[in-house]
């Protein structure tokens, strides 16, 4: 499969996931858990959701989150190479590919600790891992958003570049 396909493959996937999340969003919002940054706060949004009978459908963005992870930084990643061919700028293009990359392990790794502080709640059972699991989420969480936000300017940026040559016939 070539690199275009991939990338459409990818977009279309990860569009679905995105849309499954909004369709399971919560009030509070599953990033008030992400950014939680203590088990005591967790443990306020895990208990709102169980009140307002939205535990569930929680718990069901959180599990989507996995597909979306797996899918829209391997295409950020895959995008940002494309363009930076397209331009010339190889290297910079693979610096942003791995920074995307990076997002995406951030991601999984505020899931798989959201998944520790989640069963600790819901379990009674605050402990310094469950603690250290909520640190690391928050810190995790705001990791993704930067590393993305940054690979996201260099799509962006070469992506309008790139229009502008085609368009200029460079």
């Amino acid at each position: 499969m070539n690199l275009g396909k991939s990338i459409i493959i990818l977009w279309v996937v990860s569009t679905i996931f995105l849309a499954l999340l909004l369709a399971f969003r919560t009030k509070p919002s599953v990033t008030a858990l992400q950014k939680a940054w203590s088990y005591e706060r967790a443990k306020v949004v895990i208990e709102v959701w169980r009140t307002e009978g939205v535990l569930a459908k929680a718990r069901r963005n959180l599990t989507v989150d996995y597909g979306y992870v797996f899918t829209f930084y391997p295409w950020l990643a895959l995008v940002c190479i494309w363009l930076s061919r397209q331009n010339g700028w190889e290297k910079a293009g693979a610096t942003f590919a791995w920074l995307a990359l990076l997002a995406g392990l951030s991601d999984l790794v505020e899931d798989l600790a959201m998944e520790v502080v989640w069963s600790h709640v819901l379990s009674a059972q605050q402990t310094a891992a469950a603690e250290r699991a909520a640190k690391i989420a928050a810190s995790c969480s705001y990791s993704k958003f930067g590393l993305a936000a940054t690979a996201g300017l260099f799509v962006v940026v070469s992506g309008v570049r790139w229009l502008f040559l085609r368009q200029n016939g460079v």
